[in-house]
C-alpha cells in the first residue's frame, strides 16, 4: 500500500508540530535550514523473512538479514528502527556536525538540515531502492527459463511471457524462450510499445507450444500491418529443435532495445493479469477495474490532439463503443503543449478542447503508483466516455 506524498501546504503546517516533540539543539551558524519528509514503506518490514527456496534464489540469501524477495514484493524484511539507525550511521559526519537531523514520521522519514543533506539521504534512499531493483533484474537475466532441472526463482517460462501483454510499459523488451502463451492471457495489442521475442523449436509440439508461437506472431504481424510504427516482434521457430533451442538469440536482440515510456500511441485490452487488474498502462489509466471485460481503448496523441476510442466485442466480432466509465490521461511537456487547448476526440466525436493544469501533487501521485520515474506525471485528464 502506497502512501502519498503530504502537499507542501500541509506540510508547512505539521512541520512545526513535528519539529517541536525533536531534541532541541543549537543550530550553528549557517543558512536557513529546510526540511522533508520522504517515503520508506517499499523498504520496511511487513511480516518476517521467508525460507529461502529449496533452490536457492538471488533473491533470498540465508545469510543476509534482508530478503529481496520480499522486498520485490513491498515487504523487505528491514524493521524502520534498523532502517533509521542505517541511514543515521551512513550521515553520522552531518549529524554530528548539527547540519542534518533525522526521524520517524510514521512510514516516512522526516529530515532537517542543510538542503545539500537533505539531499544526500535522498540519493541514499534511492540507490537503496535502485539495489533492491538491479536484484530483481539480475534474477530475470542469471535464470535460464529452459532448464528444467532447477525450479524457476520466481516464474514458470510461460509467465516471462505475459509481462509483454500485461505490463509492457516496465520493459524495452520482453522475451520467451522455448515456451509461447495464448492470445487470451496475453493480449497483443498490449505489445505495441514493447519489444517482443519468441524463440521456439518447431518439433515442440507438447501443449502446442510452437502452435501458439505461430499464432502470436501472425496476431502481431496482422496488426503491424495496421500500425507499422509499432509491435516491433519476432517469432523465430528454429528448425530441427525441439524443447531444447539455441537460447543465445533472444538475449542478444532484447539487448538492443530501448524503452520508449512516451509513445504517441497506446493501445490496450484491459482484462485480468492472474487475478489483478492493472489500472495503469503507459499514460492511460482507469480508476477502477471495468464491470465489464475485455475493453479495448485506443489513444492517439499528436501535435495536441487527443483521439480516445473505447470499445468492448460485440456480436460477430463487431465493435461496440464503450459509454461507461471514465479513462484517466496523463501528460507532460514530453506528449503534448500544455501550455495550448489539447483537441479532444472520443469515439470518433469531437469535445470541447481540455485544458491542462500541471501539478505537484499529480506529480508525486503517480509516481507513488508505479515507483517508477519513467512514469511520473504532471497532468491527469478525466475522460468520461459517455456524452
Amino acid at each position: 500500500m502506497h502512501h502519498h506524498p503530504l502537499p507542501a501546504f500541509l506540510l508547512s503546517l505539521l512541520a512545526p508540530l513535528a519539529t517541536a516533540a525533536l531534541p532541541q539543539k543549537e543550530p550553528a551558524a549557517r543558512a536557513a535550514a529546510a526540511f522533508d519528509t520522504i517515503p520508506l514503506e517499499h523498504l520496511l518490514a511487513g511480516h518476517p523473512a521467508q525460507l529461502a527456496p529449496p533452490w536457492g534464489s538471488l533473491l533470498q540469501q540465508k545469510n543476509e538479514p534482508l530478503d529481496h524477495l520480499d522486498a520485490s514484493m513491498g515487504r523487505a524484511a528491514l524493521a524502520g528502527e534498523v532502517l533509521l539507525d542505517l541511514l543515521r550511521q551512513r550521515h553520522q559526519t552531518a549529524i554530528e556536525a548539527e547540519r542534518l537531523q533525522l526521524e520517524p514520521l510514521g512510514h516516512r522519514l522526516l529530515m532537517l538540515g542543510d538542503e545539500s543533506e537533505l539531499a544526500a539521504v535522498r540519493s541514499t534512499v534511492l540507490a537503496t531502492s535502485r539495489l533492491l531493483l538491479r536484484t530483481i533484474e539480475l534474477e530475470f537475466a542469471a535464470w535460464d527459463a529452459a532448464d528444467r532441472e532447477t525450479p524457476p526463482a520466481l516464474m514458470s517460462a510461460e509467465e516471462f511471457t505475459r509481462f509483454a501483454g500485461n505490463r509492457p510499459d516496465r520493459f524495452a523488451g520482453c522475451g520467451g524462450m522455448a515456451a509461447a502463451e495464448p492470445l487470451s492471457t496475453s493480449p497483443p495489442a498490449n505489445m505495441r510499445n514493447v519489444a517482443f521475442r519468441i524463440d521456439i523449436g518447431e518439433n515442440d509440439t507438447m501443449y502446442d507450444r510452437v502452435g501458439l508461437a505461430r499464432r502470436m506472431g501472425e496476431a502481431l504481424a496482422a496488426r503491424k500491418a495496421e500500425d507499422p510504427n509499432g509491435y516491433d516482434f519476432a517469432v523465430h521457430v528454429q528448425k530441427g529443435r525441439g524443447h531444447g533451442i539455441d537460447y543465445s538469440l533472444t538475449p542478444a536482440w532484447l539487448a538492443e532495445r530501448v524503452r520508449n515510456p512516451r509513445p504517441d500511441r497506446v493501445d490496450w485490452t484491459v482484462v485480468p493479469f492472474d487475478t489483478e487488474v492493472a489500472l495503469q498502462h503507459h499514460w492511460l489509466a482507469l480508476e477502477v477495474a471495468p464491470p465489464a471485460m475485455p475493453l479495448h481503448v485506443s489513444a492517439t496523441l499528436r501535435q495536441n490532439r487527443l483521439a480516445l476510442d473505447a470499445w468492448r466485442s460485440g456480436d460477430g466480432g463487431t465493435r461496440v463503443p464503450a459509454t461507461d466509465g471514465v479513462v484517466l490521461v496523463r501528460l507532460d511537456d514530453r506528449l503534448a503543449d500544455l501550455d495550448q487547448p489539447i483537441v479532444l476526440v472520443v469515439n470518433g466525436r469531437e469535445r470541447p478542447p481540455l485544458r491542462a493544469a500541471r501539478s505537484l501533487s499529480t506529480m508525486a501521485r503517480t509516481l507513488a503508483e508505479s515507483d517508477d520515474p519513467q512514469r511520473c506525471f504532471c497532468t491527469e485528464l478525466r475522460v468520461s466516455l459517455g456524452d
